[in-house]
Parts: structure tokens; sequence; C-alpha cells
């Protein structure tokens, strides 16, 4: 035994009984124990309490085997800490020869053990990262058969059944096959990376890789293995066929993507970034090696980083956050973050997206939409946008002048979209709905139609649709602006009114100058004619005459009829217009024609006038004073009256004419028809007011008489100074 106290490694023996009986100088003084205390089952005070079950079950299955075994356990050391060691031990015989039980060393093999889970861990890593690499990752030995496949492409359906032990031309058409074997085959031949587009089939359909292949080296600098990323660019090439094919593959390689990847511990430190990250972030390799995510987060805190990735434990999250460069500019990002736990420490693995552009774009579009928004719900029309599907049209958006105009809320047009169609006009509605049917979507509609209100008011639409086209040309949807023009049809209509009267009165005016003419025609020949006929017969006679009292006789009577002849040109001179209206105003006027007219017919009349009423302008006078002679004159013609009252008063700054019989009055539903045959020259009365800016009234009711209301600006006449001298 004094030769295994000179080796350099721990020794031991155990007897037939299994139990040790030896243990060399190297052994105790690496356990730091005495010999007693090793003897017999005491060395397995030593083992780490994790591995003792193993070691004893390998040691006495091969103990009772008879066999050598080789067993691996961490033995506790001197200074406490355990290390691991490789234990071979064998049976051995005695001088007799007989079975003597077993002998064996231990080798330190701590720092091998390390290794290999350092190794382990990095595999682990290396596994993670490509099993949540968003690209197609793989692995193939010399012969072009697949050692290794991500998830990402044993998602692809030619792979889906299993790639390992398989070549391209196992899973892909000839043609396809024999371009990537080739590209392959380029990388082994140059033992250079290589760059290249390869073509793919999803379905039947062809698609496009950018693939990035290398070559893998053994330790004596061998090819062994061709390794291989790609990403699907189809779609990335038809929506960007302005960038160059330099740029795809860079975007679709780790260290070349546009995309910055890295890896985070458990304390935010950075341990693993591409170089799209630093580069984007403006930080070289050695300065990466001491970053911390708060470094370039400009979004949160250190604490609420650190809250978020405690909270992303076990998970994935996809969020959007701002970084920082070194120089001190910020930009956002969109961040993809899955949380690994590798060999006991928790990793988290980021891809990063510059969203920028997206972020100005949307920032843009917000605020088109607001203006769009603040336009559309300031303007008086209604603006409105719906789907052009046919039959199965909806409401997209619509302003709320809707509700103002059609009186219904801008919410129940988006519940029922038909629901606007329930206003429009009865002896509207089949019309627009056809012509609505009969729409031409290529262009520009009018549509003009008529909507009745929940309170029964009726209000005038102008409708115009305009189209809306995609950007390949083809109408999705319809815009509108639909247009109160009530008051402009009412407008119209007024206007129509207005020369409808205007040529009343013109008809009016004509017959009324013909009707004095004619009243003149008849007064001047049957008085007046007959008058100055007698006169001159009398003169006639009177040449014959002889006797002298027989001549005065003529000459008195032909006297008394040139007095008839001056009193009827006097009446009709009055009749036309009478001086004591110019002389001495309106109420004596008034109150003469009262008078005069009413005396010749029997009718009792009352005046009363404003005694403060002071001279107005002559416009207003004559206006005034006609239209109390057409009323008069409509009382003594039409309403079998036995009393008339007339007034005269200045209300609220305006001059009040008012007159009143106790006839028979007339129904005002018939007004239109007898203003239009001016039986009661209502029409003249009313433009007479209404040109000097007056308003005219009449109400009647048959059975109750009629009475006559004018109110004219009150214009006062401008007196001359000779006259107030």
């Amino acid at each position: 035994m004094n030769l295994f106290d000179s080796f350099a490694v721990p020794v031991w023996r155990s007897g037939v009984d299994a139990k040790c009986d030896y243990f060399n100088r190297a052994w105790l003084e690496f356990t730091g124990r005495t010999l007693a205390e090793e003897l017999g089952d005491g060395w397995e005070g030593g083992v780490h309490p994790e591995d003792l079950d193993a070691c004893l079950h390998e040691y006495r299955q091969a103990f009772n085997d008879r066999r050598p075994f080789v067993v691996e356990y961490r033995l506790r050391r001197h200074d406490g800490e355990y290390r691991w060691v490789v234990d071979h031990g064998a049976p051995f015989d005695d001088k007799l020869g007989k079975f003597g039980g077993y002998i064996g060393s231990c080798f330190d093999i701590t720092e091998r053990k390390e290794a290999e889970e350092t190794l382990r861990r990095s595999e682990r890593r290396f596994s993670a990262f490509m099993e949540n690499l968003p690209a197609f990752a793989w692995m193939k030995d010399l012969e072009g058969c697949y050692v290794y496949a991500n998830k990402k492409l044993e998602e692809l359906e030619p792979y889906r059944a299993g790639a390992i032990g398989k070549t391209d031309r196992d899973l892909w058409p000839p043609e396809i096959a024999a371009i990537v074997r080739s590209n392959d085959q380029h990388v082994i031949t140059t033992k250079r990376a290589l760059h290249s587009v390869e073509p793919y089939l999803v379905g039947d359909e062809p698609h496009s890789v950018l693939v990035s292949k290398f070559p893998i080296f053994d330790q004596d600098g061998s090819v062994a293995l061709v390794g291989g990323a790609s990403v699907d660019i189809t779609e990335r090439t038809q929506a960007e066929e302005a960038l160059s094919a330099q740029l795809l593959r860079y975007r679709t390689l780790m260290e070349t993507s546009k995309d910055s990847i890295y890896v985070l511990d458990s304390n935010g430190a950075l341990q693993e970034a591409n170089a799209e990250f630093l580069r984007r972030r403006g930080y070289s390799t050695d300065e990466g090696r001491s970053l911390k995510v708060a470094d370039w987060d400009a979004q949160w805190t250190a604490d609420e980083l650190r809250e978020k990735m405690s909270q992303l434990v076990g998970g994935s999250a996809v969020f959007e956050t701002r970084h920082r460069c070194k120089d001190g500019s910020v930009f956002e990002v969109e961040v993809g973050a899955t949380s690994v736990r590798i060999a006991g420490e928790e990793l988290f693995f980021c891809v990063t997206r510059d969203i920028t552009e997206r972020k100005q774009a949307e920032r843009a579009r917000q605020e088109s939409d607001e203006r769009f928004r603040q336009i559309a719900e300031n303007i008086n029309e209604i603006f409105w946008v719906w789907t052009a599907v046919p039959g199965n049209a909806r409401c997209l958006y619509v302003s709320p002048a809707y509700a103002r105009i059609w009186g219904r809320s801008c919410e129940s047009l988006y519940a029922t979209p038909r629901s606007w169609k329930e206003a429009l006009h009865p002896e509207d509605r089949q019309r627009v709905l056809a012509e609505i049917a009969d729409l031409d979507l290529e262009k520009e509609n009018d549509l003009t139609y008529r909507i009745v209100r929940p309170d029964q008011s009726i209000r005038w639409i102008r409708d115009r649709v305009f189209p809306v086209r995609d950007g390949d040309g083809v109408v999705v949807r319809l815009a509108g602006l639909a247009e109160d023009i009530t008051e402009t049809k009412q407008a119209e209509e007024a206007l129509r009114e207005a020369n409808r009267q205007l040529q009343v009165l013109s008809r009016r005016r004509v017959e009324v100058q013909e009707e004095e003419r004619r009243h003149l025609s008849r007064e001047l020949h049957d008085q007046i004619g007959q008058e100055l006929m007698a006169a001159k017969m009398n003169v006639q006679s009177t040449r014959r005459l002889r006797k002298h009292e027989k001549i005065v006789e003529r000459l008195d009577d032909t006297m008394t009829i040139l007095d008839q002849i001056l009193q009827q040109i006097r009446q009709i001179s009055f009749d036309l217009r009478p001086p004591v209206l110019d002389d001495l105003g309106l109420a004596p006027a008034l109150q003469w024609v009262l008078r005069h007219h009413a005396e010749r017919v029997g009718l009792s009349v009352e005046f009363n006038s404003d005694t403060e009423l002071r001279r107005l302008s002559p416009e207003v006078e004559t206006a005034c004073f006609r239209v109390a002679l057409e009323a008069l004159t409509n009382v003594i013609r039409h309403a079998s009256a036995r009393k008339v009252w007339v007034g005269l008063s200045k209300v609220d700054g305006s001059l009040q004419l008012i007159v009143r019989d106790d006839g028979i009055g007339f129904d005002p539903a018939d007004a239109a028809n007898r203003a239009r045959r001016d039986r009661l020259g209502l029409a003249g009365m009313d433009e007479r007011v209404v040109v000097l800016g007056g308003t005219f009234q009449c109400n009647s009711a048959p059975g109750h008489g009629t009475e006559v209301r004018a109110s004219f600006p009150a214009l006062h006449r401008e007196v001359p100074e000779s006259e107030t001298s």
C-alpha cells in the first residue's frame, strides 16, 4: 500500500464486504479527513447528496457482477467546494487467486464538466435562437443530407414529414434541387459564404427566398457542414421592386438584417447583439459589451424596465417603445420579445424594427383625419360615405348635420342604413328610389327631393353623389354632400309669386287706366257733354228771342247749366286727386273722402285719427290715401255694409291704417282667386304698401265683415323754410 501513497491521484480499496479499508494520502489530502473517518462507509459523507444514490447504485451493481465500473460524482474537497471526479474501479484477486475486493482511483474532471456545461449552454442558446428565428435555418452534410432544420423550416409542406437524412432531391422538384445543390457545392468548394436568391414552392405557387449559406469547419479546417438561413422575399420583392438584391440580402441575414436582434439577461445587461443593432444606435462592438437596456430605452426608467422584464418571464410580447442612440437622438421601434430559460438563467431574445416612418405616417393620417372631422362636423351640408355594394350598402360615416337636417340621430342611420329613406316625401319616394337604383356609379350624380322631418316639417334636399376609387380605379366607396335648399326653393317660389303678382298688377294698371278713361269719357259725354249741348241750344234760341224777359230767363237757365258743368268738373278732379290731400294732409283728406262717398250711398262712417300726427312724405300719404280709398270703394261695391270704421294712428314708429266694415265678408281661402280676378283690388293695395317697405293684411269671414290693416314706415315730410316761417 505504501506504493499507492506516492500516487498523485486519490486511490481507494474495498474488501470482499464492499467496505472501504484503504485510502491513500492523495485521497485524504483532497478530502481533508482522517483515515478513520473515511474507512467503511464513512467516505460516503463526502459525496454530494444529489449524486450519492447513483454512485452507490453503480458501485454495488458492479461489485455484485464482479465487473469494472466508471462513475462520475461530486466529491467535497477540504475547502468545502464540491469537485467533479471520475472514479474508475476494478475487482482484484488476493495472493491465493481468490476475489479480494475492489481497488479504484479518482481524477478531478471539474474543468471538463464546466466546459461541457458551457458547451451545452451554448447549444441551448443556439437552439433557442434558431427555433425563434423568423427565418428558415438548416445544416447539411457534404452529401447534401439535412442534419438540422429549425421550426420555421419544418413548417414548409415538404419538410413536415421530417427532413433529417433527406436531400433536396427528396424534397423539391429537380430544377429547384439542382439550383440549391449547386449553391451548396459552391460553398464547399470555395470555403466561403454565399448570398443568393433561390426558388421554392408554397403549395403550387412559386416563391423566392434570400439565402445566406456558409461553411462550418471541423478542427482541422476542413468543411464539415454547410449551414444556411433564408427568408421569403416574395411579398417584399413585389412591394419594393426598386430595392436592390444586395439590400434584400442585407435585410434577411441576422448580422446584416434591417431588424435589430439582441439578447438580455435578467438584469437587463446586453449579452448578444447583431451588427444592425449596434450600427443603428451608434455603438461599437466593444461599447456594446457594457450596455444595459436602460442605456438605449428612452421611454421607461430602469425600475420600470426591470418590472416589465419580470412580467415577461416565461412568455412573450410585442410592444412599442423609443430607443436612444449614442448621440442622444431618439427613434420609435416595435419590439418582439421572448423569455427563454437556459441553464437556469433567464434570457430575453428581442427583435426590434424601426417604425419611425410608420408612426410619422400614422400621425399624418391622424392629423388629416382630424382636419377632415373638423371640416365635416362644421359645414352646414351633410357629408356622408357609403360602401359601394349594390343591395347591401352600409353607412361608413355621416356628419352631425344629418341630425339637424333630417331630425334623426346619426346613430339611427348607422344602426339602420335604410332609415334615411323613411323620411322621403310620399310624392317623391318612388321617383327618388328609381333614380338611386339607376345611379351610374362611374360618374357624379345629382338628386333633388323633399323629406318629411319627425315634426312634420318639409325640407328640400339637394344630394350630390361622387364615386371614390381605389388605386386600381375601382369604385369602392360612394361619398356625397346633402344640402338643405329649402330656403332657396322658397325664394324661387316667392320670386315666381312676385312675378305673377307683378303681371297681375301690370294688367290691373292697364285696366285701371282704361277704366278711368272710360269713366272720364262717360262723365264728359253723358253729363258735361249734354249740359254743354243744352247751354249751346239755349244760346242759339236766345238769338231768336225778341223779348228781354225771355232772353234773361234763357241766360239764367244757361248759367245754371254752366254751374252744374263746373261742379261736375270739380268732382272729377276731386275723384282723381283731392287738393285737400296736398293742402291739408292725410287725415283731412280721408275725412273729406269718407264724408263725400258715404253721403252718396247712405253709409255710416266713424273716423279716428291721432291729433299729433305730423305730415308724412308725399309717397306715404298718397299710398295710404289710395289704399283707404280702394278699401272704401270695395265696401261700397261688395260689402253691403251699414257702417265703416276708419282709424289712422302711429304705432311703434309706423303709420297704421285700419278700415273695418260690418258687411257680408268673404272666404279667405278664396282670396288668391279673388286677387287674380282683382275683384277686390287686394293685389293693388298690397303692392302699394309693400313697395314702401310696409305690411298689408286683410282679414275676413263670411257674415263677419272685413278688416284691412296697412302699416307704413313713418317717413316725415321735409318742410321748406318758407313754410315754417
